[in-house]
C-alpha cells in the first residue's frame, strides 16, 4: 500500500542519490516534493519511471502506399511523448491539481515539477515540453536600517551578533551558525596577532573588520567560492557577547552549579544558552525568535501607519496597501538587504557574486578570478560597509547580579500568579456549580414542558382565531354598524358584543376553523343573529359586580399591568413582542389564571418569574 511506501527505500530513488553529488538538504528536498509527487499519482517511484519509460519505447508500424513500382512501404513511428494521454503527461497533471489543490503558488509548483522532471530524466523518462507557470510569488519588501535597528533594542545579545553578522556579511543562517570562535580569530587576525582565546576575547580591538574566504553549505558541491566581510559593528558585538560568557556567564555557572565551564575556539561562535554556550544555535530556533520578535514589529509598523493617518500624511484609503507593504522579518531577509545594498554600491558583478557566493556570473571573463581578497576589501569597505553597519542600537548586557534579582522577582511574580489562577479557579468551579444549578432546575421545568405546550397550542390558535375574525370585522361590519347607530357609543359596544359573540362560536367549533370569506362571514352572520336574540346579553359586560368580583378583577388588571412594566423596562424584549400584544395579553392571561389561587401572595420575585414564564411561552408560539 501507498500509504506504507517510503520513497528512500526505491531502489530509483536510492540509484538517483548515489550517483550525484548534491548535499544533504538538497537531498532531503527531493525526498519530500518526490513523496508529494508519489500521493497526487497514487503510484511508487519505480511504477512511475517503469510505465513511462515502456510507453515510450512502444514503436508503432504504419503501412504506407506502394511505391512507384508497386513495391511494398512501411513506416516506423515513435510514440509521441507530448500527445495529451501520454502516461508522463497524466502524472505531471496529476501532480499539478494535488499542488493547485494544497494552494501551492505558481511559483512553487514550477519549482517542485522541475525537481520531479529532474528525477525522471536522470532514470531514463523522455520529457514532454516544460510548461510554463506565471511567477507569483510574494514581494519582498526590504527593512529600512530604523526597521533594523527597532528590532536590535528587544533581543539577546547573542542574536543582535547574530543579525549584526547577517545584515553587513550577507551570510546563509546556516554558513554563520556553523563558524567557530576560532574561525573569528582568523577572520580577524589582520588586526591581532592573538594565539589564545582568553587573550583574544579580551583584548582584541574595536572596530575589526571580518575577512570570510569559503564555501557556502548550499553550493559546496559546486566549489563555489564566497569572499565576504563582516562590519566593524558586527564584530564589536560579537565581542561583546564572548566577554559576557566568558568574563560572567561561565564563572556565575561554575559558582552555582559547581561546573567547570571554560571557552574554547572550538565553541560556536553563536551559541545556545541553553547549551551553556557550547552548542550552536539551529537554525530552527534562530527562525523561530525571530517570528516572535516580528510579530511586536508588525504592531510597531502599524501603530506608525495610524500615526501617519492621524498626522495627515497618508489618507485612511491606503492603510491597507501600506499594511501590505510591511516587511516580514526573518533571517534569510538580512541576505536580502545585504544583496539589495551590494548591487546599489558596487557596479562589479564579479564582486557581487564572490560576496554574495553566487556562481560566476560571466565564467569566460579571466579577470573575474584575479579579483584578490585585498581587491574586494577595499571595495566593501569603500562603498558598502556603512551602508550595512547597524551600529545605531546599544545593547543591553544583564549581570549576574541583575539575572538573580530579575530571576526572584520573576519567581514572586510566578507565586502571586499562581495565587490569582486559584482563586480564579475557584471562582470558575463557584461558577460551574451554580449553572448546574440553573440546569437542573431547567431540566426539572422540562417535564411540565408537554403540559405547557398543549396550553400554547391553544394559545396560538385562539390568538390566530381573534386576530382573523377582528380583521375581517373590522374591513366588512363595522363602519356599516357604526353608521347604523345614532350614539356611537352604543355602536361601538354593539360591534364589541358581535365580534365576541363570533369569537366564541369560533372557538367553540376551533378544530373546523377555517380562514376563508365565506366561512368568516358566516360566523358574523350567526353572531348577528344571536345578539339580535338577545341584545342586552350580560355574557360579556355585566352592568354590576360583586365587591368580591371587583377585587379579583382589579388585582388580575394590576398583575397583567405590572407584568407588562417588568418587560418594558428592558427595552431589548419589549422590542421582541410589543408588534404583537395580542398574542402577548393572550398568554400573560394564560399565566395568570394558573396564579389566581396566590394572587394576593405574589413577591417581586415571582412576578419576575412569571414574567420569565411568560417570555418563553411566547417564544414557543409561532
Amino acid at each position: 500500500m501507498l500509504s506504507e511506501y517510503k520513497v528512500e527505500n526505491d531502489e530509483y530513488y536510492k540509484n538517483f542519490v548515489a550517483q550525484s553529488s548534491r548535499t544533504e538538504r538538497t537531498t532531503e528536498n527531493y525526498r519530500k516534493v518526490l513523496r508529494k509527487f508519489c500521493i497526487a499519482t497514487g503510484k511508487t517511484l519505480t511504477e512511475i519511471v517503469t510505465t513511462c519509460i515502456d510507453e515510450q519505447s512502444i514503436v508503432t508500424t504504419v503501412k504506407l502506399d506502394p511505391d512507384e513500382n508497386g513495391n511494398e512501404r512501411r513506416k516506423e513511428i515513435k510514440f509521441n511523448i507530448n500527445d495529451k494521454d501520454a502516461a508522463i503527461n497524466k502524472f505531471l497533471q496529476q501532480f499539478e491539481d494535488y499542488c493547485f489543490k494544497k494552494n501551492n503558488k505558481e511559483i512553487t509548483i514550477q519549482n517542485q515539477t522541475d525537481i520531479v522532471r529532474s528525477f525522471l530524466h536522470e532514470n531514463g523518462v523522455e520529457l514532454p515540453k516544460r510548461k510554463s507557470y506565471k511567477d507569483d510569488s510574494r514581494d519582498w519588501y526590504l527593512p529600512s536600517k530604523m526597521d533594523f535597528n527597532y528590532f536590535l533594542q528587544d533581543v539577546s545579545l547573542t542574536h543582535a551578533s547574530l543579525a549584526n553578522m547577517l545584515t553587513s556579511s550577507g551570510m546563509r543562517v546556516s554558513d554563520a551558525l556553523s563558524f567557530t570562535i576560532g574561525d573569528f580569530m582568523n577572520a580577524t587576525s589582520d588586526y591581532h596577532d592573538f594565539v589564545d582565546v582568553e587573550d583574544f576575547i579580551d583584548n582584541a580591538p574595536d572596530d575589526m573588520i571580518g575577512t570570510w574566504v569559503f564555501e557556502p553549505q548550499k553550493t559546496r558541491k559546486h566549489h563555489v567560492k564566497c569572499i565576504t566581510f563582516n562590519s566593524a559593528h558586527a564584530s564589536n558585538m560579537i565581542l561583546q557577547n564572548l566577554r559576557h560568557i566568558k568574563n560572567h556567564y561561565m564563572p556565575y555557572k561554575n559558582r552555582a552549579e559547581g561546573l567547570n565551564l571554560s571557552i574554547s575556539k572550538k565553541d560556536p561562535l553563536f551559541a545556545s544558552r541553553k547549551g551553556k554556550y557550547k552548542k550552536p544555535l539551529s537554525g530552527r530556533s534562530v527562525a523561530a525568535y525571530w517570528i516572535e520578535k516580528n510579530k511586536k514589529f508588525q504592531v510597531w509598523k502599524k501603530n506608525q501607519i495610524k500615526q501617519q493617518i492621524e498626522n495627515g500624511e497618508i489618507s485612511e484609503e491606503d492603510y491597507d496597501e501600506a499594511v501590505s507593504k510591511i516587511p516580514k522579518l526573518h533571517p534569510h531577509i538580512c541576505r536580502k538587504f545585504f544583496s539589495t545594498i551590494v548591487s546599489n554600491n558596487c557596479g562589479d558583478i564579479r564582486v557581487c557574486g564572490l560576496l554574495e557566493g553566487h556562481s560566476a556570473g560571466l565564467p569566460n571573463d579571466k579577470s573575474y578570478i584575479k579579483k584578490s581578497v585585498e581587491d574586494i576589501r577595499e571595495i566593501y569597505i569603500n562603498n558598502i560597509h556603512d551602508e550595512l553597519s547597524l551600529d545605531h542600537v546599544e545593547t543591553k548586557i544583564i549581570s549576574d547580579k541583575e539575572t538573580e534579582r530579575l530571576n526572584a522577582e520573576i519567581e514572586s511574580l510566578k507565586a502571586e500568579n499562581a495565587k490569582i489562577r486559584e482563586e480564579k479557579d475557584q471562582e470558575i468551579t463557584n461558577l460551574e456549580q451554580k449553572h448546574q444549578e440553573e440546569i437542573n432546575e431547567i431540566k426539572l421545568s422540562m417535564g411540565n414542558m408537554q403540559r405547557q405546550m398543549d396550553n400554547l397550542t391553544s394559545i396560538r390558535n385562539r390568538s390566530y382565531i381573534e386576530k382573523t375574525i377582528n380583521d375581517y370585522f373590522d374591513d366588512n361590519y363595522k363602519e356599516t354598524i357604526l353608521k347604523k347607530e345614532e350614539d356611537i357609543t352604543i355602536g361601538r359596544k354593539k360591534c364589541n358584543v358581535i365580534f365576541k359573540l363570533a369569537y366564541e362560536l369560533a372557538i367553540e367549533e376551533e378544530t373546523t376553523f377555517r380562514n376563508d370569506d365565506e366561512y368568516l362571514n358566516s360566523l358574523i352572520q350567526r353572531a348577528i343573529v344571536k345578539y339580535t336574540m338577545n341584545p342586552n346579553s350580560d355574557l360579556f359586560d355585566k352592568e354590576e359586580l360583586t365587591q368580591e368580583e371587583l377585587e379579583l378583577m382589579n388585582k388580575h388588571m394590576a398583575l397583567q399591568l405590572d407584568i407588562i412594566e417588568l418587560i418594558k423596562s428592558d427595552s431589548t424584549l419589549w422590542n421582541m413582542v410589543k408588534d404583537d400584544q395580542i398574542k402577548l395579553k393572550n398568554i400573560i392571561s394564560h399565566i395568570i389564571k394558573k396564579n389566581l389561587d396566590n394572587i394576593d401572595n405574589l413577591t417581586d420575585d415571582d412576578k419576575k418569574n412569571m414574567m420569565q414564564e411568560v417570555l418563553m411561552e411566547y417564544l414557543k408560539v409561532d
